[in-house]
């Protein structure tokens, strides 16, 4: 974390910009510790907050690029059973795009893989970017926020990331096994219906 200290603004950028690549940084950890050094005089939290989100606006803007040309690449390797599927995918995310790139920014390792549904499905790239930026900016601005109130204890957001990550996976988790099993329940009765007829 000593980028953040050496290189200020520019580091807490370059820092969200790799977080949102590579996942390598988490933000709860980096956004923790400027919010810290914000309530020292290090930083202008809210300055931090926005050129944090533009990074993670940068970040998100490579791989949706990555994905969306390496949609073409990875297709040209494989038979096209294969190109089926990911269009079937893709026409599911692209019934929700705006709301699970809205939803993914505050959920940490999936606002990351975000990045790439919404670049293989050639989002809007715009609505994408105002959504990625926007989201960062509030996710960001409640890390941010916390380390500034916990001062010395900033440490202490990390627990609470990771059981507010376990909860909200677990509950996406539950909300997916149900709506598989009555989608396949109502694929069932219809099969059986249709052999019935």
């Amino acid at each position: 974390m000593s980028i953040v200290v050496k290189y200020s603004y520019i580091g807490v950028y370059i820092l969200m910009l790799l977080e949102s690549v590579i996942f390598v940084i988490p933000s709860e950890v980096v956004m923790g510790l400027v919010g810290f050094l914000a309530s020292q005089g290090f930083f202008n939290i809210y300055i931090a907050i926005l050129i944090g989100a533009l990074g993670n606006m940068t970040g998100s803007l490579i791989l949706y690029y990555l994905s969306k040309v390496g949609r073409i690449y990875v297709l040209s390797i494989f038979d096209k059973n294969i190109d089926k599927k990911v269009d079937r995918a893709i026409d599911l995310f692209k019934r929700f795009d705006k709301w699970a790139v809205a939803l993914a920014q505050f959920i940490p390792g999936i606002r990351t893989l975000i990045s790439v549904p919404a670049g293989l499905a050639g989002m809007n790239l715009v609505m994408f970017l105002t959504i990625t930026y926007i989201g960062g900016a509030l996710w960001y601005g409640i890390l941010g926020y916390a380390g500034y109130m916990l001062g010395a204890n900033w440490q202490v957001i990390l627990e609470f990331v990771k059981a507010y990550t376990y909860l909200v996976l677990g509950a996406l988790a539950l909300i997916v096994g149900i709506l598989g099993a009555v989608y396949y329940s109502y694929i069932y009765k219809k099969a059986r219906a249709a052999k019935a007829a």
